[in-house]
């Protein structure tokens, strides 16, 4: 969109939960939220050159399964954000639809 540029973030994921069961689901899409210096949510922009793909190299690596104990997967998501945005924070939901309370913040520079 004009006005704004793809900022790439390149995130690591391991589960360190203690669980080995199950395994962990990862989806970049659901667990990852950018936000502005006002919080507000950034779009996530799919067709941004995020290579490889956080969601594509769980797929590729994990081959479909869920992420077990001590495992970890690196990849790139890509938002849409205002040119020269600064004060992003990448936000990382571990159990978005259940666990509001249990989110990691990390502010980003540029």
């Amino acid at each position: 969109t004009a006005g704004n540029e793809s900022a790439i973030v390149n995130v690591t994921i391991e589960n360190t939960n203690g669980t080995d069961a199950n395994g962990e689901a990862v989806s970049s899409l659901l667990m990852l939220e950018l936000t502005d210096a006002s919080g507000k949510p950034m779009q996530w922009a799919p067709g941004a050159k995020a290579n490889p793909l956080l969601d594509t190299v769980f797929q590729d690596t994990m081959k479909g399964q869920n992420l077990k104990k001590g495992e970890k997967i690196t990849g790139e998501v890509g938002y849409e954000v205002p040119q020269g945005a600064t004060g992003l924070v990448l936000k990382f939901k571990p159990d978005p639809l259940l666990d509001e309370k249990s989110v990691l913040e990390v502010s980003l520079e540029q």
